[in-house]
C-alpha cells in the first residue's frame, strides 16, 4: 500500500521556527532549599519520576507527578520546583520562537501554563519525550541535533492533539543583563557567588544565563569569576606579604587546596612557585 502526500497538504500549514536554548535534567529541591528563576522563553517541564510542586510567582502552585508535562510561558514571574523529599526528577527545555500567550506585553506580568499527563496522550508523544531524556543523559555524538528534531516533532504532536496552541514569539536579547553580571563579578569577585545567585540578580534562568554570558564574553559566568579571582590573587602574591591561605580567602576561595589546584591548572605553577619565580626574575633585573 502506498500513501501519497499532495503538495496541497502543505498549504497554509503554520510552520513556527523554534530554537533550543537550554536543556537540563535535574532533581527538585526540598522547599527550604529551592531557588527560583525567570525565563524569557517558553519552558517544557517534564516530570521523569517522582512528584512535587511547580510554583509560579511564589503564589500559583501546580502539583505534578511522573509523566506530567507542563508548558509554561512566563514573563517577570519567578518559577521554582519543589519536592517534599527532594526526589522529583525532571527535564527542563527552554525554547525560543514560540509562546502559549497569543499577545505578549512585556510591561505586565504575564503567566500561562498548560499541564497534561502523558499517560492519556498519543503514545508517540511520550516515546519522543523519553527519547529526549535518553539522548540528553547519554550525550552521544550529534545528540543536540537529534534532540532538536525530536522537540520539533513533539511540538507538532502537541498542536495536533490540541494540548496547547503555540504562537510565534522571539525573546529579546539580554546583552544588558550580561554586561551587568560581568561588572558585578569584576567588583564583587571576593563574595560567595553561585550561578543561582547570579541568575537571581539578572532575573534570568541560570541555564539561559550561561548560554547568553558565554556568547557575550566567550566563557561561562563561573569560569569568568575564577579567572577574575586568579588575576587578583597573582597581584596579591607579588605585591603583599599575605600567606597563600590568606590570599585564597581574600579573593573568594573558601578552600586553600582548591585555590592551589585551580591556580596550578590555570597558571601552570603553584602559587608558591609563581611567587618565587616572579620575585627571582625581579631580582635579576635589579
Amino acid at each position: 500500500m502506498h500513501y501519497l502526500i499532495n503538495s496541497k497538504d502543505f498549504e497554509d500549514f503554520p510552520f513556527i521556527k523554534t530554537k533550543l536554548m537550554y536543556l537540563n535534567i535535574a532533581k527538585a529541591e526540598r522547599p527550604s532549599k529551592a531557588g527560583s528563576f525567570k525565563s524569557p522563553y517558553t519552558d517544557f517541564f517534564y516530570v521523569i519520576s517522582g512528584s512535587g510542586t511547580l510554583w509560579i510567582d511564589g503564589e500559583e502552585e501546580m502539583d505534578v507527578k511522573t509523566n506530567d508535562l507542563v508548558i509554561l510561558t512566563s514573563r517577570r514571574g519567578d518559577i521554582s520546583m519543589t519536592s517534599p523529599r527532594g526526589t522529583m526528577k525532571y527535564m527542563l527545555i527552554g525554547l525560543d520562537g514560540i509562546s502559549i500567550i497569543e499577545k505578549m506585553d512585556l510591561s505586565i506580568n504575564q503567566n500561562a501554563a498548560v499541564k497534561y499527563n502523558l499517560n492519556k496522550a498519543d503514545p508517540v508523544l511520550k516515546s519522543y519525550l523519553k527519547d529526549v531524556v535518553r539522548e540528553t543523559s547519554e550525550k552521544r555524538g550529534n545528540y543536540i541535533k537529534i534532540v532538536s528534531s525530536l522537540i520539533d516533532a513533539i511540538i507538532e504532536i502537541i498542536a495536533r492533539e490540541e494540548i496547547a496552541t503555540f504562537y510565534p514569539y522571539k525573546a529579546k536579547k539580554h546583552s544588558n543583563e550580561c554586561a551587568y553580571i560581568k561588572k558585578y563579578l569584576d567588583e564583587n569577585y571576593y563574595e560567595d557567588i553561585t550561578l543561582d545567585s547570579l541568575a537571581n540578580l539578572a532575573y534570568m534562568n541560570k541555564y539561559y544565563l550561561v548560554h547568553e554570558f558565554k556568547k557575550y564574553t566567550g566563557t561561562t559566568p563561573i569560569n569568568y569569576l575564577i579567572d577574575r579571582r586568579l588575576e587578583k590573587a597573582k597581584e596579591l602574591i607579588l605585591d603583599s606579604n599575605l600567606t597563600m591561605e590568606e590570599i585564597a580567602k581574600t579573593v573568594g576561595f573558601n578552600s586553600q587546596s582548591y585555590f592551589n589546584q585551580i591556580f596550578k591548572k590555570k597558571v601552570n605553577a603553584s602559587p608558591s612557585m609563581y611567587r618565587s619565580k616572579k620575585l627571582n626574575m625581579l631580582k635579576r633585573k635589579m
